[in-house]
């Protein structure tokens, strides 16, 4: 079967957002004087979608206010940095972006991100119009492992499984891909320890050398 399309995920895959989210969280938390740290980071809300960050947080720390609440004060300390700068893009992502377009792939972005944020990042960088379709966290009820957002873009795309692949960098972005049957390529990002990448199809150390496999994929059309 031919490789049609790439679904690549958002944060810690495209753009080197991590840290940037690791910084919200604990300027958020510092104000109700609670201390959190990169390695708390990573081992508690890495790969989590924000709105479920927010209940396991105020569970966690037994923070006096609504799931509402604290979202609301992470949205605005968020917007508030990305007012101010735009996280980097992941190395090789612009390449890779583009020379896959040149492939005659079409590209999905798969994010449980709003889409005011994605919006403001890839403005910033100037590469929205590239992907065939965005679906964020705006567009399902279900995030990530759950594959509704993979299934969401599929039929977008009016592809299936079997001609398309997804690239992502967590384990509960490599879950969703493969609960929609979609082959999973893992990148890594310097946050995802190696063990939580496991599931993935194969694993690379950057999106440059996902990109030359996927390229080295297009023209026999067979993969994995």
């Amino acid at each position: 079967m031919a490789l049609n399309a790439v679904l690549f995920d958002f944060d810690g895959t495209l753009v080197d957002s991590e840290p940037l989210h690791f910084r919200v969280w604990q300027q958020l938390l510092s104000t109700h004087s609670i201390e959190f740290s990169e390695q708390d980071y990573k081992q508690l809300l890495l790969g989590v979608p924000s709105h479920q960050s927010t209940r396991l947080l105020i569970d966690r720390f037994q923070l006096d206010l609504s799931a509402k609440e604290l979202q609301q004060q992470r949205a605005a300390i968020l917007h508030a940095r990305l007012s101010e700068s735009s996280p980097p893009l992941m190395p090789y992502a612009q390449q890779t972006l583009v020379r896959l377009k040149q492939q005659g792939l079409a590209l999905a972005l798969v994010s449980a991100s709003g889409r005011r944020e994605i919006d403001r990042v890839l403005d910033a960088h100037a590469f929205a119009d590239v992907f065939d379709t965005l679906i964020t966290g705006d567009d399902i009820d279900r995030a990530k492992p759950n594959p509704d957002c993979y299934l969401a873009a599929l039929k977008r795309l009016d592809l299936t499984p079997m001609d398309s692949i997804a690239v992502e960098d967590t384990r509960t972005g490599i879950q969703a891909a493969r609960a929609a049957n979609l082959p999973c390529l893992a990148v890594r990002n310097g946050y995802t320890p190696e063990h939580q990448l496991a599931q993935a199809t194969r694993t690379f150390a950057h999106l440059g050398e996902a990109c030359d496999w996927i390229v080295s994929k297009v023209c026999p059309g067979t993969y994995p």
